[in-house]
């Protein structure tokens, strides 16, 4: 996913090749022209994928993947209350779930 935050661009996790699903985090400064490394995804997130969706939102960045959303502030990852499965018994989009988020 990517996103701006705090006039950076943020990109977060992926996909690479040989070594799988990344929780990398990296940010782009384009007052500077460099890259740099952020706080990883947390590293207990067994239901992460490579389709998730992230949106800032009240000063920070959610992460929305398979229903279990985080949320980035203060350059550090916390947990957010699950998001309740709908009547369907179908897991949210990742984008819909950043859209009910933001």
């Amino acid at each position: 996913a990517c996103v701006v935050h705090a006039g950076r661009m943020m990109v977060i996790g992926g996909f690479i090749r040989g070594e799988g699903i990344s929780a990398s985090v990296i940010s782009y400064d384009p007052e500077t022209d460099t890259w740099s490394k952020g706080e990883p995804l947390p590293p207990t997130r067994p239901y992460f994928t490579t389709e998730f969706s992230a949106v800032t939102h009240a000063g920070g960045i959610h992460v929305v993947c398979g229903g279990a959303p985080l949320r980035y502030c203060d350059d550090r990852w916390s947990e957010l209350p699950k998001i309740p499965t709908p009547p369907t018994g179908e897991l949210f989009k990742p984008a819909l779930a950043s859209v009910l988020l933001g």
